[in-house]
């Protein structure tokens, strides 16, 4: 062979050789790409996935806080009916008996006539009398009011009984000098609507009509280990005519199930799979280009996530507080209004008591009132404020309050001092702003019972107006003075330590600030308005 020839083969194979080594790295580039966006994708599934699992966990925990909390409440509920009905029922039977003793005394000395004890039941606020004498005669006022009722003196139980079709409390007792029976009966309708409003059924058509909350349901236990639903069962509904998580939890033989709205649960799960579908499909499409807008987008929609979570966290808290606050507040006001119903009649039918047992009727009475306004500020503090801003004049609303004060300052020989040396014009819900005024001014004034000083002034410092308001009185320490606008820490002694945790929490919407400082037996309170 020639070797030019030969020469010429040599360079062919070489550029051969180069063009399959030169396609290999290629082949090679598309390979490492594909398997790239393969683990990112894949990666990215698995985030969503956790994201997922996280998103249910918290749900599914909220829901069965919310549930045993809800749980809690008819439980309490069943307790506080059945301490009402017993409470009710000796009330009853301790009014009823005295009456029956005394009757049976004014017929020993002068027998009673129909008409005599109709008048006798008026007066005393009864539903009727019956006396059934020893010879089997029977008197009985007003005629007939007795006739679907069972109580008879045949009948040993000297409890008092509740006739339910005759809407009456009923009570039989022995007659003590002469055989035969007295029987005293008093209206139940307002009782009986009473219970109604403090039962369970109510407490169950109160929670179905909370936010969030869709029914409430007491069944009879499927299982007869009941125990196995001391923890809470959650079942997770999709349809298209409910979407909601169901929770069952063993309240006694019974099961107690409770349907809380999912709706915003399913409805953030879908979101999350379009949000991956729609992202694998970007990044597959755009490939390595796009890779760092996708890492900057995601960082700026995890944050955008944390966000609305945090917000969702925190809308949460205020919504379970308030339900919890409102919840319990009427339920606890429930009882309450019972035994200031009951204090009260006895107060007005205690006119054969003794003075000290009026006394301590006047004083449970008071008891009871306090009680009831501890509750209305406990709901007040728990309570969503809203704001209704406008312009007004600082020195104005500070004029008006100091105004309503004034007689009262003079009462208690305090010199009050007010000068206001900036303009004064700020935005803000003028009724709460004045709560606060009054709050702060008040407490200068309970501070200082034997006479004393109220300075009150209104200072700009750079962009803040600043309102301050010093007086004598009982000194605080440093502890008591950083602790001073906690809810339910107070030093007076019939304080309910929330009137100083509310006025914060209005500055705080406001965002503004109250600042407290100790001068040996000088107390300032200065409120901030940014």
């Amino acid at each position: 062979m020639h070797p030019k020839h030969i020469r010429r083969t040599n360079e062919k194979q070489t550029h051969k050789g180069r063009g399959i080594s030169a396609r290999l790295p290629m082949v090679s580039t598309w390979k490492s790409s594909l398997f790239i966006f393969g683990l990112l994708i894949i990666f990215m599934l698995i985030y969503f996935l956790w994201q997922i699992r996280h998103v249910n966990r918290v749900f599914l925990s909220h829901v069965r806080e919310d549930a045993k909390m809800a749980a809690d409440v008819i439980r309490l509920n069943a307790r506080g009916a059945v301490l009402s009905q017993e409470i009710i029922e000796e009330m009853m039977q301790t009014f009823l008996g005295n009456t029956i003793h005394f009757i049976d005394f004014l017929d020993a000395v002068e027998s009673f006539s129909e008409d005599e004890l109709a008048a006798f039941a008026a007066q005393a606020g009864l539903a009727g009398i019956q006396i059934v004498r020893e010879t089997g005669s029977i008197v009985e006022g007003p005629p007939d009011w007795l006739e679907k009722s069972r109580v008879s003196c045949q009948n040993p139980n000297r409890s008092i009984h509740h006739n339910k079709n005759a809407h009456l409390y009923l009570l039989m007792r022995k007659r003590q000098q002469n055989n035969g029976c007295i029987i005293a009966g008093i209206t139940a309708d307002r009782i009986e609507k009473l219970q109604m409003q403090s039962g369970l059924p109510f407490a169950l058509n109160s929670l179905s009509q909370l936010a969030g909350i869709l029914y409430v349901r007491i069944r009879p236990s499927e299982t007869p280990d009941s125990q196995a639903l001391d923890i809470p069962k959650v079942k997770l509904i999709d349809t298209p005519a409910l979407k909601a998580a169901e929770v069952q939890i063993a309240l006694g033989d019974d099961v107690l199930k409770i349907g809380l709205q999912a709706e915003h649960y399913f409805r953030r799960i879908k979101q999350i799979w379009s949000e991956f579908i729609l992202l694998s499909v970007v990044l597959a499409a755009l490939g390595l280009f796009f890779a760092w807008l996708l890492h900057r987008y995601q960082s700026a929609y995890l944050n955008q996530v944390r966000h609305f979570e945090r917000r969702i966290a925190r809308h949460r808290e205020d919504a379970v507080l308030g339900r919890a606050a409102a919840a319990i507040t009427h339920e606890i006001r429930n009882p309450l209004n019972a035994i200031g119903m009951g204090l009260q009649r006895l107060q007005m039918e205690a006119g054969q008591l003794e003075t000290e047992h009026q006394s301590l009727i006047r004083s449970m009475l008071q008891a009871v009132n306090r009680t009831d306004n501890i509750v209305s500020n406990i709901r007040r503090y728990a309570k969503p404020l809203t704001l209704n801003k406008k312009p007004l004049k600082l020195d104005s609303l500070v004029s008006e309050v100091l105004c309503l004060y004034e007689q009262q300052c003079k009462a208690h020989q305090i010199k009050l001092n007010f000068k206001a040396n900036c303009d004064t014009e700020i935005i803000g819900d003028r009724e709460l702003l004045e709560e606060v005024i009054e709050n702060l001014v008040k407490n200068g004034i309970e501070a200082q019972p034997s006479g004393g000083y109220l300075n009150v002034n209104i200072n700009k410092q750079d962009t803040t107006i600043c309102l301050s308001m010093e007086n004598g009185g009982f000194p605080l320490s440093a502890l008591e003075a950083q602790r001073i606008m906690e809810p339910y820490f107070t030093t007076k002694a019939k304080g309910t330590g929330l009137g100083l945790a509310i006025a914060q929490r209005i500055m705080t919407a406001h965002g503004g600030r109250i600042n407290v400082e100790v001068f040996e037996e000088t107390v300032r309170m200065s409120v901030f308005f940014s």
